[in-house]
């Protein structure tokens, strides 16, 4: 039995023996988790932009779809070798590195490396496929391609379907040049397309020239194609000479042949066609590698490589349209399917840059118009103000004593019983009598009169003089204008104040047009620039997501100076409200901590907190107490250079009865000179000058010190150079609020989806539109939109959104008619509805469930959705 056993044993390992090893190694199929590895053999060099480009599309193919292969690169370099073969020691160590490394694949491009291995030169494992790529030598029934473990694609060359393309162009050609390389395929081809012509009697009456680099060498060639007569023109496909020839004709330049040749170009390959080469049906090199890669994943995945069959490559029409204008050929002479290059950009396409810094700019003016307008209006305030502070009466009236016109409100009202006076008798006898004696001097001499009056106890200083304007209606008129003379030197000291609150309002109009100018530049300079940078189609899309970050900081920061001035405005014209409610100073300062805390690291500062043990919920406008602990910790940090910050808050109140709450933002920064404490209240001051060291528009601690103010306390500055600074803020009447439930903290919306609702944005601005619809659909919505009210309305009678997004001013109906109408609509009546507006006096109103302010951010956009409860968390 053991015997038995033993005979069988020994009978099985022989039988494992013979099995047939490459049998196994040919049956293994690809999985695309699996990493294949490829050669590629390229009878050029890498800097060829031929072989760059069939090498681009070979890799992209599998990169697109995600293959994980790896890829060895040879280069024959055989452009450089004599007789444009490899070289034995190029053969010699690719041999060895196919013997070393186990390929899955093997690629050969172009023919001198394609021979290789179709002539077996260079012999490969029979399990181990290979693929060739823009093969010119043999048409597809070659026996040669009919062996196992081979196939590729072909590269035709129909020169003579050129030669009469050629012809319809150029209708009185007479001499056709072709100019080929000195290889082997070069001369082949040559031969090929001569005898092709001399076959074809359609090309009789052409005489065909042939020149290759084998039987020429550039000299001789360069010669030849200066000599072309006119009725001629030129085909090439590539060039190098095999003839020995001097070192500066080895390396002459494609634009040399081109120079030479005075008639038109044709080319075979996408790579030479410029502006001197018209263009011709073409082997495109990237699209030929991606072809071949797709020929390799098919084998990697199974399929054997003599069950597919070699296939031309892919070819394209090109044609250069800068030449077709210079040859007058027209479109309509050009195949359906022709990529014309080279053609001259729309007029957005060209000036899309210009026209979009001419937005930026027309923004830009747009608010320096309005802050001009705003400085104006304050200018014009104060010269009427100026005006009425001056005590003067103006008194004009005809040769024959009629008053045409009078201004003297305030004395008029305290003689009642003048009325309104017709004639200059009809005046007081202590302002008549003088009156007509300056009269008969004015007759007398013409020039002005001079004289006082006594009236009301108050003197007055009167100039009478002649009026020949027609102003008052009539020529010869005269005009008397008198001055208090008690009140003249308080009016001079008015004057002075006056004037001097002018000139100071001026200083601040150049300062701030100075200070902007300069915050609005700096932002803008990051705007435009990068989306100058955003133009270029390579950019990295690191680089690219980096400069867009750096726009939307910008964009942020002008929106951050625009609402600076507004709120400014708003508090000089008595507009701002300040709206208490509970509020938790504890959560306050922890959200303060977390939005300086990356500054103050940055700094090497400490910002830290000090309360009182007892700090009740207090009764406080929050929105605005955070604006002033904003500008206030912000100016401490950006101040402070190695030391503290600290915001410390006391209360002395009781739970239902006002009490006293002082803020303190302290600092070691490099404090302010007396001097300044006070004018850094002031708008558009600040506490240093030097540019170079801290920036900003001076609008902060003047906002600041309003903002107290308005909510009923003071700011105290305590402050020394070198010593830092302390800024007090004192509430006065602070209530405690008596609810025992702490506020909580606001919270970020969670991660959102919108997946399942359907919405309609509505508005007349398409950028608009199309920003609300990429935000929506980012969460996951589906999204529907209308360019106005009446599509809106004509849309929802056959779809029914769960929410509608609109614009409030729009051309026609506005948002807020679209809003009323839906309203009106019993099976519409409870869709939710947003207003979108740019109006930050905007309040809600009835028709509407929620308002977004532009610009609208996702933040925001997610905070409203999760109101309206139509979001499902992620």
């Amino acid at each position: 039995m053991k015997k038995q056993l033993g005979r069988f044993a020994a009978l099985l390992l022989v039988v494992i023996c013979m099995v047939d090893c490459k049998s196994l190694c040919a049956d293994v199929t690809y999985d695309a988790s699996d990493s294949a590895s490829i050669l590629l053999v390229s009878s050029y060099s890498g800097s060829y932009k031929w072989t760059n480009d069939q090498n681009t599309g070979f890799r992209r193919f599998f990169n697109e779809h995600a293959r994980k292969v790896s890829i060895d690169t040879v280069e024959l370099n055989t452009e450089e070798k004599p007789g444009f073969a490899p070289s034995a020691s190029d053969i010699a160590l690719l041999k060895e590195q196919i013997k070393r490394q186990h390929y899955n694949v093997i690629v050969a491009a172009d023919n001198q490396a394609a021979d290789l291995f179709i002539d077996r030169v260079v012999d490969v494992p029979d399990h181990v496929p290979v693929v060739f790529l823009g093969y010119t030598e043999f048409p597809k029934n070659d026996p040669r391609l009919r062996r196992p473990g081979i196939t590729g694609l072909l590269e035709e060359d129909n020169y003579c379907n050129l030669i009469k393309f050629g012809r319809r162009l150029f209708p009185n050609t007479r001499h056709v040049m072709l100019v080929t390389d000195g290889s082997t395929s070069g001369v082949k081809t040559a031969a090929k397309v001569e005898s092709e012509v001399a076959a074809d009697p359609a090309l009789a009456d052409i005489e065909f020239i042939s020149i290759n680099g084998a039987n020429y060498s550039t000299a001789e060639m360069l010669e030849k194609l200066n000599s072309l007569p006119p009725d001629s023109f030129l085909i090439f496909q590539k060039w190098l000479s095999t003839r020995p020839e001097l070192r500066e004709y080895r390396t002459v330049t494609v634009q040399k042949i081109y120079d030479a040749c005075k008639v038109p170009v044709f080319g075979n390959l996408a790579t030479t066609i410029n502006d001197t080469v018209i263009g011709g049906v073409t082997t495109l090199a990237e699209p030929h590698g991606y072809e071949a890669a797709a020929v390799v994943d098919k084998i990697l995945s199974g399929t054997p490589a003599e069950s597919i069959p070699a296939r031309s490559g892919s070819m394209q029409t090109v044609f250069n349209y800068k030449l077709l204008n210079k040859y007058n050929i027209p479109m309509s002479k050009l195949p359906p399917d022709a990529l014309i290059i080279n053609r001259p950009a729309d007029f957005l396409t060209c000036y899309r840059g210009e026209i979009f810094i001419a937005g930026i700019c027309v923004c830009v003016l747009l608010i320096a118009v309005a802050v001009i307008g705003v400085l104006l209006l304050h200018n014009k305030r104060n010269v009427s103000r100026l005006l009425d502070a001056l005590p003067i009466r103006i008194v004009a009236f005809t040769r024959n004593g009629k008053i045409v016109f009078i201004h003297a409100a305030d004395w008029l009202k305290r003689h009642p019983e003048i009325g309104n006076p017709q004639n200059v008798d009809q005046l007081p006898n202590t302002m008549f009598l003088p009156l007509q004696e300056a009269r008969e001097k004015l007759a007398a001499n013409g020039g002005p009169v001079s004289f006082e009056y006594s009236c009301d106890n108050e003197r007055r200083r009167c100039e009478l003089v002649k009026f020949d304007n027609r102003l008052f209606g009539a020529t010869g008129t005269f005009l008397m204008i008198s001055t208090n003379i008690d009140q003249l030197f308080e009016a001079r000291k008015s004057l002075l104040a006056a004037l001097s609150r002018a000139e100071s309002a001026n200083r601040a109009k150049s300062a701030f047009l100075a200070t902007v100018s300069h915050e609005l530049r700096t932002p803008l300079n990051a705007v435009i620039g990068y989306s100058e940078l955003l133009q270029d189609e390579s950019l990295k899309s690191a680089d690219r997501l980096d400069y867009v970050r750096s726009i939307n900081l910008a964009g942020n920061s002008l929106l951050n100076l625009i609402n600076d001035v507004l709120d400014l405005s708003k508090i000089e014209a008595d507009c701002l409200k300040i709206v208490p409610s509970d509020t938790n100073l504890k959560l306050l300062a922890d959200e303060m901590l977390a939005v300086f805390k990356r500054k103050a690291e940055a700094r090497d500062v400490d910002f830290k907190t000090d309360f009182a043990e007892y700090l009740p919920i207090l009764r406080l406008d929050a929105l605005r107490l955070r604006q002033i602990l904003l500008n206030l910790i912000g100016n401490a940090l950006k101040y402070t250079e190695h030391g503290t910050v600290t915001l410390r808050a006391k209360y002395n109140g009781s739970a239902g009865a006002p009490g006293r709450l002082e803020l303190t933002v302290s600092d070691t920064g490099v404090g302010i000179a007396p001097e300044r404490q006070t004018a850094i209240f002031e708008p558009f001051e600040q506490a240093d000058d030097a540019r170079d060291r801290h920036t900003g528009t001076g609008l902060g601690l003047a906002i600041v010190s309003r903002l107290v103010v308005k909510m009923g306390g003071v700011i105290r500055l305590d402050s020394a150079p070198g010593r830092g600074s302390n800024f007090i803020i004192t509430l006065e009447n602070v209530v405690a609020s008596e609810s025992r439930t702490e506020v909580e903290k606001p919270r970020p919306p969670a991660a959102v989806r919108l997946d399942g609702f359907l919405f309609m944005v509505v508005d007349d601005s398409p950028v608009n539109l199309k920003l609300l619809q990429v935000m929506l659909a980012k969460f996951g919505g589906r999204v529907i939109t209308a360019e106005s009210a009446g599509q809106a309305l004509d849309m929802l009678r056959t779809q029914t959104p769960d929410c509608v997004l609109t614009d409030l001013w729009m051309p026609g109906m506005s948002g807020a008619e679209l809003a009323a109408a839906i309203r009106r609509e019993s099976k519409l009546s409870d869709m939710r509805l947003v207003a979108v507006t740019a109006d930050t006096e905007f309040r809600l109103t009835p028709e509407f469930d929620g308002y977004l302010l532009k610009p609208v951010t996702l933040h925001e956009l997610a905070e409203v959705m999760t109101s309206l409860r139509l979001v499902r968390h992620g």
